[in-house]
């Protein structure tokens, strides 16, 4: 059984983000409180509580609780160019490869900071 206490630290921001819609939030979150305007947010939302890990990658069977994880890992597996996956974003410091520029940039700033 996952820590509830610390799935909850991660949200405590009590609604999701939707300033660009006036969808109203009837969904909330029966551990947090957190509010969604669509049951699907809230069904990925509360695998943060479960450990529900029900999607799996396809190539190496790691599993995940949110399908846009599976997505961004499953492009880590990426066809090869001479040895090297075919992604422009690998940390300069460790060779971490990462699917997206934003990632890489996290990466270097929580990993690499006095670098």
């Amino acid at each position: 059984m996952p820590d509830i206490s610390f799935a909850q630290s991660l949200c405590s921001n009590k609604s999701s983000s939707n300033s660009d819609t006036k969808e109203p939030r009837t969904h909330p979150c029966v551990f947090c409180g957190k509010l969604y305007t669509r049951k699907y947010g809230l069904k990925i939302h509360l695998r943060t509580h479960t450990g529900q890990k029900p999607l799996e990658c396809r190539y190496c069977g790691r599993a995940f609780s949110d399908p846009s994880n599976l997505n961004k890992h499953v492009r880590l597996h990426a066809p090869q160019t001479s040895g090297i996956v075919s992604s422009p974003y690998r940390c300069k410091f460790c060779a971490k490869i990462l699917v997206r520029r934003r990632d890489l940039e996290r990466h270097i700033k929580s990993r690499h900071q006095n670098n």
